[in-house]
């Protein structure tokens, strides 16, 4: 019978090699001490915003990843490299400059336009796959609901928990493209 120790341990060669394909490791003895110093924890982040718009247009805004940086100031660059924009397995990569330079390779794995839309990321040795709900309110308007599960080597990044910065990232991140899709709403032009 196999115990909960070997599992565990199994469970780490199969997730290092899963992520292997994005970190430089060189040889065995290496990829051996990543995984006996790696620990497997998946985390969750959610967050929802509401917004005047409709689903058609709140996904509009979302979908033109040229005014993403007008959501947050950590791009430098962002532009699809495979695929066509919004279609599964199509990517995109997003060059960051903050917390740290990195480099995101995002995989697009399900789209609805102005329903939902996922993908998974690979940077820095983590995998995050994220979902982003629109939902149509009764009364009008959006909710706009997020979460995102990661796990990964990098458990700190700029000195902060790997959590702690992609939950500041988003909450930011969907505030201001709820604010960006209410003034729309009131006429006061494209975000």
């Amino acid at each position: 019978m196999v115990g909960l120790r070997d599992m565990v341990k199994n469970a780490r060669w199969l997730f290092l090699f899963f992520i292997l394909e994005r970190v430089d490791v060189q040889d065995k003895a290496k990829a051996a001490f990543l995984v006996q110093y790696t620990t497997i924890l998946m985390e969750r982040v959610e967050y929802s915003v509401y917004t005047k718009a409709s689903p058609e247009l709140a996904w509009k805004t979302f979908s033109n990843w040229h005014v993403w940086p007008l959501f947050s100031d950590i791009y430098e660059d962002i532009r699809w490299v495979q695929g066509q924009p919004w279609k599964p397995g199509s990517r995109l990569e997003i060059k960051l400059v903050r917390p740290v330079r990195m480099t995101v390779d995002h995989v697009i794995i399900a789209c609805s336009p102005a329903e939902h839309i996922a993908w998974i990321d690979h940077a820095m040795g983590n995998s995050m796959e994220q979902w982003v709900v629109f939902d149509a309110l009764s009364a009008g308007g959006t909710r706009v609901r997020t979460w995102a599960e990661f796990t990964g080597m990098t458990p700190v990044l700029a000195g902060r928990p790997l959590r702690d910065c992609i939950r500041d990232f988003i909450t930011g991140w969907y505030e201001k493209f709820a604010k960006a899709c209410d003034r729309q709403v009131d006429g006061e032009g494209e975000p």
